[in-house]
C-alpha cells in the first residue's frame, strides 16, 4: 500500500525523549504513512533508537545526514523527500494523541479547497502531562477558518506558530511556497512568514480539540554554541529590536504582494505596526524580567533533563538487535 502521508522529523541528540515521540506516531489509528527521520549528526544514542525502530517497522525511514543543519534547513531538506499526497512535521520530543492523523486527514478531505488542517495543542512537561492552556482559543479557531484576511487579523498579534507549523499540509501546497528562508542571521520568525504566506493563498481548517503535546523544555544547542545566561539575554536584547523591525518589513512586503483589497491591506498594515509596538514595548522587556526571575527554575529544569537522559540510556545488545529501556517505563 502506497503511503498517503509523509511525516518529517529532524532530530539532533534527542535520545532521552525520542522514543516516546516515535511511539506516539507509530501508534496512530491512521496507519497509512511513512515516517522519515533526518539525524543531524547526533552524538548520543539517537542513531541506535532510530535504527532499531526502522528494523521493527517498515514505515520508519532513518537517514543519517552528512552535515549539521539548523532546524529550518533540516526541514527544507526533508521536504524534498516528501513525495506523498500529504505531509506533516513532527518534533523529536512531542507526543501525539492516537487519533491526530485520523482527525486531520478527515478535516482536509472533507473540504477540497483546504490546503492545511490544524489541530490544537498544549504544552507538556517531562512526564508527558498537559500544562497550561491550549495554544489556540475558540475565537481564534473561528476567525482563522473565515478566510485569509481574518486569519492574518487573528494571527498577527500572538504569532503563535506552534500548532499551525505542525499541521497536515497538502504536499503541493507546502512545496509551492518558499518554505523556510532566513532573512537575518538569527534565523527567527521564518516559520511565521511561512505560515502567513501559505494562509494567504490557501484555506485553513482547524479543530479546537487538543491532539498533541508540545514539549516545554530547553532544547540541545548545536556544537560550539556555549553562552552564559546573561550573555544570551544580552545578545537577545541587542538583536531583538533590529530583528523585529526587519521581520515587520518582511510581513509588509508579503502583504503588499498579496491579493487582499485596499481596505483589507490598510487594516492589516495597522495591525502589523500595532503588533510591532507590542513586541518592542511589552513582550521582550517582560520576557527578560521573567527569565531573570525564573533563572533558578530553568537551571533546575535543565538538570532534570540531563538526569532523564542519563537514566534513560541503558542499551543492551542481543541477537535480535537493540533493546531500549526507558526510565519512564514501569
Amino acid at each position: 500500500m502506497v503511503p498517503r502521508i509523509s511525516i518529517l522529523m529532524p532530530v539532533f541528540n534527542g535520545d532521552h525523549l525520542l522514543e516516546r515521540a516515535l511511539r506516539s506516531i507509530l501508534n496512530q489509528s491512521f496507519t497509512n504513512f511513512e515516517l522519515i527521520i533526518l539525524d543531524n549528526l547526533s552524538t548520543d544514542s539517537t542513531p541506535l533508537i532510530c535504527q532499531r525502530l526502522a528494523e521493527q517497522d517498515y514505515r520508519v525511514k532513518y537517514i543519517r545526514d552528512t552535515q549539521y543543519r539548523t532546524t529550518h534547513d533540516a526541514a527544507n531538506y526533508l521536504m524534498g523527500m516528501a513525495q506523498r499526497q500529504f505531509c506533516i512535521s513532527a518534533c523529536d520530543d512531542d507526543i501525539w494523541e492516537p487519533e491526530l492523523l485520523e482527525v486531520l486527514i478527515g478535516l482536509i478531505e472533507a473540504d477540497p479547497t483546504a490546503g492545511i488542517a490544524v489541530a490544537n495543542c498544549r504544552n507538556i512537561d517531562l512526564e508527558d502531562r498537559y500544562i497550561g492552556r491550549p495554544f489556540l482559543r475558540k475565537r481564534e479557531v473561528i476567525l482563522m477558518e473565515l478566510g485569509p484576511f481574518f486569519f492574518w487579523l487573528s494571527y498577527l498579534v500572538k504569532r503563535n506558530v506552534g500548532p499551525i507549523i505542525f499541521a497536515l499540509f497538502r504536499t503541493e501546497v507546502w512545496k509551492n511556497h518558499a518554505s523556510f528562508i532566513t532573512f537575518d542571521w538569527t534565523g527567527a520568525d521564518v516559520d511565521n512568514l511561512f505560515v502567513l504566506s501559505v494562509a494567504t493563498d490557501h484555506k485553513v481548517v482547524l479543530t479546537e480539540r487538543v491532539l498533541f503535546g508540545y514539549r516545554a523544555k530547553t532544547r540541545p544547542k548545536p556544537p560550539g554554541k556555549k553562552n552564559t545566561f546573561w550573555s544570551e539575554n544580552w545578545n537577545h536584547y541587542r538583536y531583538f529590536v533590529p530583528h523585529q523591525a526587519l521581520f515587520t518589513r518582511q510581513i509588509i512586503a508579503l502583504l503588499h504582494n498579496s491579493e487582499f483589497n485596499l481596505v483589507q491591506k490598510i487594516i492589516l498594515r495597522v495591525r502589523i505596526y500595532w503588533a510591532f509596538g507590542i513586541q518592542i514595548l511589552f513582550s521582550f522587556p517582560i520576557g527578560l524580567i521573567l527569565s531573570v526571575l525564573r533563572r533558578d527554575k530553568n537551571q533546575k529544569l535543565d538538570q532534570t533533563i540531563a538526569n532523564t537522559r542519563n537514566a534513560s540510556i541503558r542499551l543492551q545488545t542481543k541477537e535480535t538487535g537493540y533493546l531500549w529501556h526507558d526510565a519512564g517505563e514501569k
